[in-house]
């Protein structure tokens, strides 16, 4: 249980102040008018995220003992991120939405509805759980678990 919640406020935390810190960015720095940059941004917003998120499953992934207990925390964490994202992008809360979920919006850009762009995001955030063993497992041995 300390673990999920752990990974909980890891997952929003990191999310919410990358979030803020490019909404910041593109509000005050940025020419907004040109689609490219604002998709860069959102990009770069995105790429701080994962980043951060897979350092924490790797290092989840390294001192786990069972990777079922990887698999349901990391899963469940990110279906509540989701559910948080996309019920907000339903109930269509701007700019609020902006400031915290920035990085979900990345295909509106590309006339894609919010919704169906956080549900995308979400899906790469989920596939990064998935990879993140696969990528991080010793080669040519046995990875030790303990027992």
């Amino acid at each position: 249980m300390a673990l999920f919640l752990r990974r909980l406020i890891e997952h929003f935390s990191v999310g919410i102040l990358t979030s803020v810190l490019c909404t910041c960015f593109l509000l005050n720095v940025v020419d907004t008018t040109t689609k490219a940059v604002v998709f860069l941004v959102m990009l770069l917003c995105i790429t701080l995220h994962i980043i951060h998120f897979c350092s924490c499953l790797a290092e989840q992934w390294s001192f786990t003992f069972d990777p079922i207990d990887y698999y349901v925390i990391n899963i469940a964490v990110s279906l509540l991120y989701a559910a948080a994202n996309i019920t907000m992008a339903v109930k269509n809360v701007e700019p609020i939405y902006t400031y915290i979920f920035l990085p979900y919006k990345m295909f509106t850009i590309f006339d894609v509805s919010k919704v169906t762009s956080a549900v995308l995001v979400n899906l790469i955030m989920i596939f990064f759980i998935i990879i993140v063993p696969i990528a991080s497992r010793p080669r040519g041995k046995n990875r030790f678990r303990g027992y």
